[in-house]
């Protein structure tokens, strides 16, 4: 069967799974498989037989009541008078029909405590009065499944004051929840959770916060519907929110706060180098990031809104409108790391090209000559220009160059992208390594500018870019060098503007850099900078790549499980039809 993407279709669900028809104020098998018609006489027939075959024992009559149950001895107990204390956790919970359960819940008004110690069960009737609730028994999960009335029948019960402090104690760390309270009061501390990743997020004044604030009220809707929280699960769900905020967060300052998403804006660019291909890649990580998150909106609307179905649902299609929302989650994590991963590669491999260079010139040194000093091109000059142009990507624009200084050299512009090529007058250099250069020199690197944050792998994992002097930082050195006696006809006169003509053909605008030389030992240390940053990296490129393998592996199963549910219901309904032909 085919996975599908329900973000192609937003009624995919209500496509998926039919409305079942109004279930009744009485349990009936039939009354929520859809078809199966109003509530009339065929289905009172229905009902009348499945009591017959079915028939319901709860032991509040006579009539209800199963035979006595026997104790350890074989002997017969009479659960209308037998003590409490003669009836022990083990033969309650294992040799007890659930008749018998609901029988001596009923006799002491739904609640009863059997042991002591750690052997102590708290015991409740549920609120539907066919169920039993042992707390000791029940996990977060259950926990979260219960009906909201259940869970309030719990919170009331560990309220009072004849419950021992160390039977709240133990379901509090079983459940990983605040127990004692009140409902209310319980909200409030979830609230409170929810709230502070809220705060988080609000403060960041993010262009890109509208998804994650909507799933944290989904959350805040969820605690309006539940009485009891595993905060553990809770704060597991608020964070989970606010990792992927901060992901997003820090791909937004990075390919700069004034870029207007997703529509190109406007703007003086500053140069600064964050990446190699100029923040393009960023951009477009950024725009699926988001979508993604908005995947997740409407997915946690989809799930909630099958939560709040109650019983409407025949028990196969529950289980698999909700496995297939399990599946879809574990497909939008398994792209959101995708993609994050994808970013991470592309950082090793800048990484490893500076490594790579540094290796070149560190093979040029004689080690005889322990004073010796080499530049970044593995020259012994050091006063020789290196030249970096400026060529702009797109076409019909006039550039100027406002401002000098390496701290801020501003281009005033519509809509051009200015790649920036450093060159050796020496020797040859590709252009990839000549961004890497402008990547970690701190005269162009975009972490070493204060309107740039270097690039958001590096923030994501807390790794300062190894920055190091690849060339001269003195102001005096920085400027434009443009030839004005022998300039092309597009250059106006004297001043700095140039003109870019239809083709994308423009005179260079060239900067003169002194490079910087340095001994073997301080091209070793520099080398080691690098390789840690690297270790890291690829540290991290391990940790994503086995959480992909295990969300896509989680997906599976969870399709898998839906599948299951939905063939044996139609087993069941074809076992049904063949014995009733």
């Amino acid at each position: 069967m085919e996975m599908r993407n329900p973000s192609e279709n937003s009624s995919f669900f209500s496509k998926a799974f039919a409305s079942p028809t109004a279930q009744t104020s009485d349990p009936l098998p039939t009354q929520n498989i859809t078809g199966s018609g109003d509530f009339n006489s065929t289905t009172l027939k229905n009902r009348e037989n499945a009591e017959k075959i079915f028939p319901f024992k709860d032991g509040s009559s006579e009539e209800t009541r199963l035979p006595p149950p026997l104790d350890e001895n074989g002997n017969e107990i009479d659960l209308q008078t037998v003590d409490l204390d003669q009836i022990s956790p083990e033969l309650f919970n294992q040799s007890f029909h659930s008749a018998h359960q609901l029988e001596l819940l009923k006799r002491f008004d739904g609640d009863l405590a059997l042991g002591t110690g750690d052997e102590r069960i708290d015991v409740l009737e549920g609120d539907d009065g066919r169920t039993v609730l042992i707390l000791q028994d029940i996990t977060k999960n259950d926990l979260a499944q219960l009906s909201i009335k259940d869970q309030t029948r719990i919170v009331n019960y560990l309220t009072r004051s004849d419950v021992p402090d160390e039977v709240k104690q133990k379901l509090a760390f079983q459940w990983e929840a605040e127990v004692g309270g009140t409902v209310e009061q319980n909200r409030e501390t979830a609230a409170a959770l929810v709230e502070a990743a809220r705060e988080k997020i609000e403060a960041a004044d993010s262009k890109f916060d509208e998804p994650f604030l909507t799933q944290l009220d989904i959350i805040d809707e969820k605690i309006t519907e539940t009485a009891i929280f595993s905060l553990g699960t809770l704060q597991a769900e608020a964070d989970g929110v606010l990792e992927r905020f901060e992901r997003v967060s820090s791909f937004e300052k990075s390919v700069s706060l004034s870029y207007q998403f997703p529509e190109e804006s406007n703007r003086a660019d500053t140069f600064a180098v964050n990446s190699s291909d100029f923040d393009a890649s960023m951009k477009e990580t950024l725009t699926q990031l988001v979508d993604q998150e908005k995947r997740f909106v409407d997915l946690k609307r989809q799930r909630l809104s099958i939560a709040k179905a109650d019983n409407q649902f025949d028990l196969p299609t529950l289980v698999a409108a909700f496995q297939i929302t399990y599946n879809i989650e574990k497909d939008i994590v398994s792209a959101q790391k995708t993609l994050e991963l994808e970013q991470n590669n592309e950082v090793v491999k800048f990484y490893s090209d500076l490594q790579r260079m540094l290796q070149e010139v560190q093979k040029k040194f004689d080690p005889s000559k322990p004073e010796e000093k080499r530049n970044i091109f593995g020259s012994t000059a050091s006063s020789a220009n290196t030249t970096g142009v400026f060529v702009p990507r797109k076409p019909g624009h006039q550039a100027s160059i406002v401002a000098l200084s390496p701290e801020n050299i501003d281009f005033d512009f519509q809509g051009v992208n200015f790649d920036l090529i450093v060159s050796d007058s020496n020797q040859n250099i590709s252009t990839r390594d000549a961004r890497t250069l402008a990547m970690f020199s701190r005269l162009t690197a975009g972490s070493g500018k204060s309107n740039a944050t270097g690039h958001p792998i590096e923030e994501i994992n807390s790794i300062e870019r190894p920055l190091d002097n690849l060339f001269s930082g003195t102001l005096d050195q920085f400027r434009l060098d443009i030839d004005i006696d022998n300039k092309p006809d597009n250059i106006i006169d004297n001043s700095t503007n140039i003109d870019i003509d239809s083709d994308g053909k423009s005179p260079d605008g060239s900067i003169f850099l002194v490079r910087e030389t340095k001994t073997q030992a301080e091209w070793n240390l520099y080398s080691t900078q690098v390789a840690d940053a690297i270790t890291l990296l690829n540290q991290r490129t391990q940790i994503l790549t086995n959480d992909i393998t295990t969300a896509n592996q989680e997906g599976n199963r969870h399709f898998e499980q839906m599948n299951n549910a939905l063939r044996r219901s139609i087993d069941m309904i074809n076992s049904i039809a063949r014995t009733a032909g």
